[in-house]
């Protein structure tokens, strides 16, 4: 079986295997604003990658260029040229010409949600023993498919072990003076 065809004006072009899911990502989007769960449930995880990506270069260097993406993910920079053209459809990110990559403020939103979604899973990983390495992996795979419920135990879990650390350096210091 070929590849479908899809009219364009009077000439019938095929329609590429990673393009047929594009309009669904754009509907996704939409849906995600008014999602209970979250911005940015609905997106795939590679374009919730590059947004996280952009989004960490923008705040360490000031400014993200289409190499420094392309070298964090280990991608090719068409690719990421691929992205960026999507997330601008999206409404999430800007670019000139050959310029710097910015986020708008959608897509800024979007971007530090899934980054507190990472930094979540990975303190939990780390509480549970995983080396750094490992749970930093693990938590980016994580990030884009555990539900809003369950991301939502994990931050329960996380700040009652945190409430739980504290009232016992409290008391072993009330001990400690108490002597």
């Amino acid at each position: 079986r070929g590849p479908e065809l899809r009219p364009a004006g009077r000439v019938l072009r095929p329609l590429l295997p990673w393009r047929r899911g594009l309009p669904r990502l754009r509907e996704g989007v939409r849906e995600a604003q008014s999602d209970p769960r979250g911005p940015g449930d609905d997106m795939t995880k590679s374009l919730e990658d590059y947004l996280e990506e952009i989004h960490v270069l923008i705040h360490a260097k000031g400014a993200a260029r289409v190499r420094d993406v392309a070298l964090a993910l280990h991608v090719k920079m068409p690719s990421v040229v691929k992205a960026i053209g999507e997330l601008k459809k999206l409404g999430l990110a800007t670019q000139e010409p050959y310029g710097n990559i910015e986020l708008t403020e959608k897509g800024a939103r979007v971007a530090a949600h899934v980054l507190g979604r990472h930094r979540v899973l990975k303190a939990f990983l780390l509480k549970l023993g995983v080396c750094d390495e490992t749970a930093e992996k693990d938590a980016c795979l994580m990030e884009h498919i555990l539900s809003a419920e369950t991301m939502e135990r994990v931050q329960d879990f996380l700040g009652k072990s945190a409430t739980a650390r504290t009232k016992t350096a409290k008391t072993a210091a009330k001990k400690g003076t108490d002597k």
